[in-house]
């Protein structure tokens, strides 16, 4: 067996390489948001850290978007964009970020998909059960 350990490779891409990754990208569509949140925080300017979403609503001049499945305006990001994703100290980070924050959108969509029609009073019980054992 082979102890030598391995030099570590890194992918490279040139832009003729732009319809690979786009089909790519077709299989997870929040990454191509997140690639839009990039362009438009370059294109705006933006300066890190972001502190709060407020500071990224600009980036969506237009109010509202409805991209790859989701429909993107100021609202959603201040629901998704928790406090806690803040600070953002860098454009990976704010490419993170904006992907979590759109999966627990979509794992919102799916629950609201599957709930059954009593889910208030489900929620409610729970919420009672977990109270009693505090």
């Amino acid at each position: 067996m082979n102890n030598k350990p391995r030099k570590k490779q890194r992918i490279e891409f040139v832009p003729e390489d732009f319809g690979f990754l786009d089909t790519v990208l077709r299989l997870q569509p929040e990454l191509r948001i997140c690639a839009l949140a990039l362009k438009r925080a370059k294109l705006h300017k933006l300066s890190f850290p972001v502190n709060n979403p407020t500071d990224i609503l600009h980036l969506l001049p237009e109010g509202e978007i409805a991209v790859e499945g989701h429909v993107i305006d100021h609202s959603a990001i201040q629901q998704y964009m928790v406090k806690e994703l803040f600070p953002i100290r860098n454009e990976d980070e704010l490419a993170l970020r904006v992907y979590g924050a759109l999966l627990r959108c979509r794992e919102d969509e799916n629950w609201a998909s599957r709930a059954p029609a009593n889910y208030e009073s489900l929620l409610s019980e729970q919420r009672l059960s977990r109270a009693k054992e505090a």
